[in-house]
Formats: C-alpha cells, sequence, structure tokens
C-alpha cells in the first residue's frame, strides 16, 4: 500500500516515490542491458552490471557483486577510484579529487565535459584492459550510488603508446643522422644532434627561437620562412630545396647551408622537416677562388700605373663593337697623345713621367662618362672608345678633355699639353681600318702645332 505524502522521509526518498523508483529501475534495466558499453551501479561494491561489462570483464553479474570495482584496479587506478567512490556518495556529481582544484575555477563547466577517470582493469583470464569511466551519482533504492559506464579504449592506449614509440625511433633515428636536421613550425619544434652541434645553440634555446631568427640575413630572407611556413600548413611542401641560405650561429658567426624542406605530420598538426647540408666550406673556398681570379683578372685587364683599362681589353671591346657595329649605337675613337712626353722623361726623370700619367687618368675619369672605355694604350698615349650619335659629339669631347689637362697645374712640370685625334665607326670599317684613321687624326695634330683636336673621316 502507498503511503500518505506526509509520511516520514528515509534517507531522503518517500514511499510515495518509490513506485516511480521501481519505475524508473525497470527502464534502467532494459536500456543498459542493451547497450554496448558497460554500465554498472556501485558503493563500495557492484550492485548492477549490465551484459556489456560482464562480457568485457568476463565475470558474471553474481561474480561482481562479490567485488568493489576497485579489486579489479591496480595502482595507482585502485587508490583513484576509491577515493572516486566514496565522494559520489556524498555529492550529487563525483569528481576526481586531482580536478576539484579545475572544476573550482571552471564552476559553469557542464558535466558531460567532465573527463573519464583512466582506469587499468583486470579481465578473468588475467589480461589487463584500459578503461574510460565516466562517474556521476543518483538516487537508487533509497540512497546514493556512483553510476559508472565503462569505454574500452585498450586499443587506443595500445595505438598511443606506439606512436610515442614509434616517434621515439624517429628521434632517435634523426639523432644519428650527421646531417643539420630541424622540424619547424612558429618555432624550431625540434633539432637533432648534428644541428645544436652545427650551431651551437642548446636545445632549450632552440625551442625559444623562430625560424627567422636562424637567418643571417633578415633583409634578404625576411618572408623567406613565411612562405615556407604558409605552403607547409597546406601539406604542399615535398622536397622543396633552396640552393644556398644563410645560417647565423650562436656566436653570430655565418653559415651556409643547402636546405631541403618536407612537409610533415606532426603533433597533430602540420610542420616542416628541414635538412641542412653545410656548404660553409665549399663557399669560403668559392670566395677565396673569386678574389684569386679577380686577382688574376686585374693584373690581365688593367694597366698598373694609372689603374686603366690596358690594351688587351680595348682591342677585345673594340673588336666586339665594330663586329657588332649594325646593332650598336655610333661609336668612335679618340687617341691622345701628350705633347713632348719624352723631354719631361729625359729632364726631370721617370718617376716625374709616371706621375703625369696617373694625374693625366683621373683628368679623364672625370671627364669620361661611365659607358665609354678608358684605356692606357701605351707609353703617352691614351685609348677612349666613346659612344657618340656624332663625329660632332666626339669633338665636344676630346675639346673638353684638352681643355682640363691644358688649364691643369701639373706637379713639377706645371703645364702639359696634349694632341688628339677623332674618328668615328662607319658600315665598311674593321678594327685595323678605324685605328688607322684614328691614328692618322693624330699624326696631323701633331704636326698642326699640337694641343689640338683633329678628326679624320671615313
Amino acid at each position: 500500500m502507498m503511503e500518505s505524502h506526509t509520511d516520514q522521509r528515509n534517507n531522503g526518498v518517500t514511499s510515495q516515490e518509490s513506485a516511480p523508483m521501481v519505475q524508473w529501475e525497470q527502464v534502467f534495466h532494459v536500456l543498459t542491458t542493451h547497450m554496448v558499453i558497460g554500465v554498472a551501479l556501485h558503493t563500495d561494491r557492484f550492485l548492477y552490471a549490465n551484459v556489456a561489462l560482464q562480457n568485457l570483464l568476463g565475470y558474471s553479474q553474481e561474480d561482481l557483486f562479490t567485488m568493489a570495482i576497485w579489486d579489479l584496479c591496480d595502482e595507482p587506478s585502485r587508490t583513484q577510484i576509491r577515493t572516486v567512490i566514496n565522494t559520489a556518495r556524498n555529492t550529487l556529481m563525483a569528481v576526481p579529487p586531482s580536478l576539484l582544484q579545475w572544476m573550482d575555477e571552471q564552476p559553469a563547466l557542464p558535466s558531460d565535459d567532465v573527463p573519464p577517470i583512466r582506469l587499468h582493469m583486470r579481465t578473468t583470464l588475467g589480461q589487463w584492459l584500459w578503461i574510460d569511466a565516466y562517474v556521476t551519482s543518483i538516487a537508487y533504492q533509497d540512497m546514493l550510488v556512483s553510476v559508472i559506464n565503462f569505454l574500452d579504449v585498450s586499443h587506443q592506449v595500445q595505438l598511443l603508446a606506439q606512436v610515442e614509440q614509434d616517434e621515439q625511433r624517429f628521434h632517435e633515428t634523426l639523432e644519428a643522422i650527421p646531417l643539420p636536421i630541424l622540424i619547424i613550425q612558429d618555432t624550431c619544434l625540434y633539432a637533432n644532434a648534428a644541428t645544436r652541434q652545427w650551431l651551437g645553440y642548446t636545445d632549450e634555446a632552440l625551442r625559444q627561437l623562430r625560424p627567422n631568427d636562424l637567418l643571417a640575413d633578415h633583409t634578404a630572407d625576411g618572408s623567406l620562412w613565411q612562405r615556407i611556413g604558409d605552403e607547409a600548413q597546406r601539406g604542399r611542401l615535398e622536397g622543396d630545396t633552396l640552393p644556398r641560405v644563410a645560417i647565423r650561429t650562436v656566436s653570430g658567426h655565418q653559415r651556409w647551408a643547402r636546405v631541403t624542406m618536407r612537409s610533415i605530420w606532426y603533433h597533430n598538426d602540420w610542420a616542416v622537416l628541414v635538412i641542412a647540408a653545410d656548404l660553409t666550406a665549399e663557399v669560403r673556398n668559392e670566395r677565396v677562388l673569386q678574389k684569386t681570379t679577380d686577382h688574376y683578372r686585374t693584373l690581365a685587364e688593367i694597366d698598373p700605373l694609372t689603374q686603366l683599362a690596358n690594351r688587351r681589353v680595348l682591342d677585345q671591346q673594340l673588336a666586339h663593337h665594330v663586329h657588332a657595329k649594325n646593332a650598336k649605337p655610333s661609336f668612335g675613337l679618340i687617341m691622345v697623345d701628350l705633347d713632348h712626353f719624352k723631354q719631361v722623361n729625359d729632364t726631370w726623370g721617370h718617376d716625374v713621367g709616371d706621375q703625369i700619367l696617373q694625374e693625366m687618368a683621373d683628368i679623364f675619369r672625370h671627364n669620361v662618362r661611365h659607358q665609354d672605355l678608358l684605356a692606357h694604350y701605351g707609353g703617352e698615349e691614351f685609348m677612349i672608345l666613346v659612344h657618340a650619335s656624332s663625329l660632332d659629339d666626339g669633338i665636344l669631347l676630346a675639346e673638353r678633355i684638352r681643355n682640363a689637362v691644358s688649364t691643369h697645374n701639373f706637379p713639377v712640370v706645371s703645364h702639359v699639353t696634349v694632341s688628339m685625334g677623332v674618328a668615328m665607326c662607319s658600315p665598311e670599317d674593321t678594327v685595323q681600318s678605324l685605328t688607322r684613321r684614328v691614328d692618322q687624326a693624330l699624326y696631323l695634330a701633331k704636326h698642326q702645332g699640337r694641343n689640338c683636336v683633329v678628326t679624320m673621316n671615313s
């Protein structure tokens, strides 16, 4: 018989509520019997275990009635679940002690976001399973009990362990490779021993660096890693190579490397696997070779006294221009000869003569355009391969030079003049005919009183 609503409560549950409770218990059993995950009711022992949990653990419900859940666990799972169950008997929601402070900081967190308890549980066959247990509290048969949902995550745990083992082997392999190797996202996630030795950084220091921090030239390559990062995030790097990159070491020195990059999936995100081949010795050797080559080229092409191009360079350029005269703008030659230079050498010596030639070269430099070629032709003779649109332009340049020389105050001798011949290249000219005509023009300038400019038409 159902008692009145005013009857005394027993543990917070009235007899009037018992009929709905029976109906609820029947529904609960029907539902949980057909569930594919384990479900149990528990206080200090199992009160109920559905078929899925019995099959999972290999125990019958009768066997489980004699046990507590912690009897099936090893440490630290045993202490953890025991604490949670005891807490569940006094609270509406059972929460692992380690989560209590976190829950206090997150008071609005829904109950279904509470993390499960990871248990290590033994089956009747002695096998061990990894179980995620979700614990809540309900009123059941006039008392508070824990409702526990059991989810077998053994396979996921094994996969995770395999992933961790594979990652460890991956890192061990990278550590054994003598080439510098990095894994980069926004920062350097990993660097092998060869990288640390090559650059001088510690592991911790590298993890604090952004990729651009390793570049020796931020001005030239400031957007380099940004572009690489954009491609890497799309998984598009498939062995892309940067042929030469300047890298900065911890001491500030510069090293050179050929960098190969590939997109890899690392820690649940795209990253860049960077393999560097050290080119530092190669680059240094190239620079030494370039300096040596430049030195010998200077010896072969530059007149040591005046630092102007020598006759060999002039002959090469003149032959090139004459050969391509139909495709080139108009050009011609200006030949310059110092007047009475033998007298200078005989009177004041060759040292004074050399000094005058050097100052003469400086006067030419200040008056000849950068596109014109100025050469010391030999002795006291100079030649200018001049780009001019007409003979008049060539004469104008020659007169400017002649005037600059005649008004210059030279050391010791004070006053020096030059005679000059001008000839423009014609379609019929060869190197020999053009050179002969400018030489003839200079000869006439000498015989017309020196310190003048004479032209010779074709």
